[in-house]
């Protein structure tokens, strides 16, 4: 047999391995939505299904935030990504619910098939690339939040292809292949406003590994060129609305007051009765629990007595200014509470376990304390080839700095979990292939870099 057609052969074997793990993952959420079955609020857990709901209704895209502008609804304050999903469903589905379960099972079933392409073009390893895929499949995580009708599943989903489209282009350098990541990017950038911020890094990552003279600048400017494209009939129909640029949403100052100010636990609507209590100068009582989640969420005094008609653009704006003046007045208290939103991130938030995670947190916590050690055994082993695997290192560095810098919620790392397994399955293979040096798996030749 050539060598032609033995490479032809193995690449079939390997599609076909990575098509019958996608498989068993549909398989094992499928029987997740059966066994545990989808949360039937759907238009009610978050603020995309209340406004999914409301765009059904005849109502627009709209919301009252939290019941505080029910006569003067925002209008742009969550991103559209999710709420079009979760629209669609409600819209031309007769069973909306498990519709959008079975949507989200899709979708992340085909996270393994991204996991297998990234995990390959960084190890070059087709037994990284099958374990890592293999474990996505099997990742609790990806199978039980099928049933919740949040963005988790969905920004994981586009996230993954839109890294593996973008670590195919050295080799791949075609415009369409640019065309694809710039869309899945911009499609991201929907949903998550702040990786807009992140394309510099994906342009930074290309010059690294470019395999020729201008191929890297070609892909670059395609991928800006359709994530332009992406976001701009959203940002044109804001401009439209609010008589002032706003690309994609206006939850940003909300967010930032979350995570910056002096009662909050920098996750979410989650905060200290205590600290809440004198800072809405009421008596406290005791037998509190220590940490609640309050909606609608406290605000200034000043900010609080015109929320109701002040413009949505001045209110974002405001909430900014608010958050930014606790800096500015508690520097230790606010250091302080940067570090604790560090450790929620990259361990467990206070109050873990209050709501949708609750019956399966003691578990999680078990099984991230062991994937964390392989991890980090993983990603010290990769260092030897950081020019690939450098995308992912500032990828998990966007993430932890924005997430700091805002607010922290378990659900924001569940979004780059999924990409920790390629650096676990790293870390095993390489322990496998140090007890049995005679089984080492086959590699690719590294692309020659020009200058």
């Amino acid at each position: 047999m050539s060598r032609e057609s033995a490479h032809d052969t193995q690449r079939r074997s390997v599609l076909m391995a990575v098509i019958v793990i996608c498989i068993l993952a549909l398989a094992l959420r499928l029987v997740a939505i059966a066994v545990v079955g989808p949360d039937p609020s759907i238009t009610g857990y978050s603020e995309s299904g209340i406004i999914a709901k409301n765009l059904v209704d005849g109502r627009g895209y709209t919301y009252d935030f939290y019941g505080l502008r029910a006569d003067q609804p925002l209008q742009s304050f969550i991103p559209p990504l999710y709420v079009a999903l979760v629209y669609a469903v409600l819209r031309w589905t007769v069973s909306s619910v498990m519709a959008l379960a079975v949507a989200q099972a899709v979708l992340s079933s085909l996270v393994c098939g991204a996991i297998y392409i990234v995990a390959l073009e960084l190890s070059r390893k087709q037994s990284v690339a099958l374990l890592a895929a293999l474990a996505a499949a099997c990742y609790p995580v990806l199978i039980i939040m099928v049933n919740v009708p949040h963005s988790l599943i969905t920004h994981t989903a586009i996230l993954t292809w839109a890294l593996a489209i973008t670590v195919l282009l050295p080799r791949q350098p075609g415009w369409g292949w640019a065309a694809a990541g710039g869309v899945l990017w911009g499609l991201l950038a929907l949903g998550r406003p702040a990786l807009l911020a992140f394309m510099p890094f994906v342009v930074l990552w290309l010059w690294l590994n470019r395999s020729s003279r201008y191929g890297w600048l070609k892909s670059s400017a395609v991928i800006a060129v359709a994530v332009i494209l992406v976001i701009l009939p959203w940002a044109i129909r804001n401009y439209r609305i609010h008589g002032q640029f706003v690309p994609i949403a206006t939850n940003g100052g909300f967010n930032f007051w979350n995570g910056n100010n002096p009662f909050t636990t920098g996750s979410g609507h989650d905060v200290y009765t205590e600290q809440v209590d004198q800072f809405l100068g009421r008596s406290h009582d005791p037998q509190q629990p220590v940490i609640v989640q309050m909606q609608p969420y406290p605000m200034p005094v000043d900010i609080q007595a015109n929320v109701a008609t002040v413009s949505e653009v001045v209110l974002d704006r405001q909430l900014y200014r608010a958050g930014l003046d606790f800096i500015r007045e508690q520097p230790r208290e606010w250091i302080a509470l940067m570090g604790q939103k560090l450790v929620s991130f990259w361990w467990f938030r206070p109050h873990l376990g209050a709501s949708y995670e609750a019956s399966w947190t003691p578990y999680y916590k078990l099984m991230y304390e062991v994937l964390m050690i392989l991890f980090v055994v993983g990603l010290a082993l990769s260092l030897r080839h950081w020019r690939r695997y450098s995308l992912l290192y500032m990828l998990f560095v966007y993430y932890t700095v924005t997430n700091v810098a805002f607010h922290v919620l378990t659900r924001f790392r569940w979004e780059i979990e999924p990409l920790f397994l390629i650096f676990v399955a790293l870390c095993v293979v390489t322990a496998v292939e140090d007890l049995l040096p005679g089984r080492r798996s086959g590699q690719f030749t590294e692309p020659r870099v020009t200058s």
